[in-house]
């Protein structure tokens, strides 16, 4: 199973009291075949307001869209979503429902929203692909920063490391940036105050919490 989805359903459906919807795994699609997933979704609207159609254009792509014009099997439509202008002809027609949702997600730690374009589902779905363990901590810093969807790079270079807990990865970096000089005497070594080093340090740092309960600590 993929590890991120999205529940689409319609929204004429949904306002009429009805849930017409299902979950779509999103790992590994394109934007283009989530569309035609969310078209199949529109097919199936109580309260149908438009024509959906699926088209087939001379350059071998087919696809699926809506439109508020009556459309039937054999029209010409005046473009194809896959070529520039070239003509398509309409293969199948329904009546359909115009708008959707993203009523729920797994996978994305509430940063895709109900209207999210699915350009930014798909392209948050490929970072957290290429992240892979570093996935949570760049979810986790995206819904700290608020705003769009950072880059990859800005992600990678704001954060530091993982760890147990901040006061483990300040005693780390005090022994082996601080400590570890043989000029410093093992007496003064041992009074060093590690908790006291940890509270200044959280001010350099933002410190978030991971969904397996590590820290994962970013430069402010």
């Amino acid at each position: 199973m993929s590890d991120r989805r999205i529940f689409v359903q319609c929204l004429a459906s949904y306002n009429a009291g009805s849930i017409v919807g299902r979950w779509i795994d999103v790992d590994g699609e394109t934007e283009d075949s989530l569309h035609d997933q969310v078209i199949d979704i529109l097919r199936g609207c109580i309260e149908p307001n438009v024509t959906g159609f699926k088209a087939e254009c001379a350059c071998g792509e087919t696809f699926k869209e809506t439109t508020s014009q009556p459309v039937k099997p054999g029209d010409l439509l005046a473009e194809c979503h896959h070529c520039e202008g070239r003509e398509a002809k309409v293969i199948e027609a329904w009546p359909s429902g115009e708008e959707w949702m993203i009523a729920d997600t797994e996978g994305f730690d509430g940063n895709i929203k109900e209207y999210s374009p699915l350009s930014l589902v798909v392209e948050l779905a490929e970072i957290l692909e290429d992240l892979g363990e570093e996935a949570d901590a760049y979810l986790a810093w995206w819904s700290n920063q608020g705003g769009d969807m950072p880059s990859q790079s800005d992600f990678e270079d704001a954060l530091v490391d993982k760890a147990e807990s901040f006061k483990d990865w300040a005693e780390e970096f005090a022994d082996e940036y601080l400590l570890d000089n043989e000029n410093i005497p093992q007496e003064v070594k041992q009074y060093f105050d590690y908790e006291a080093y940890a509270r200044d340090l959280e001010h350099v740092y933002t410190v978030l919490d991971l969904p397996d309960g590590n820290k994962a600590i970013f430069r402010d």
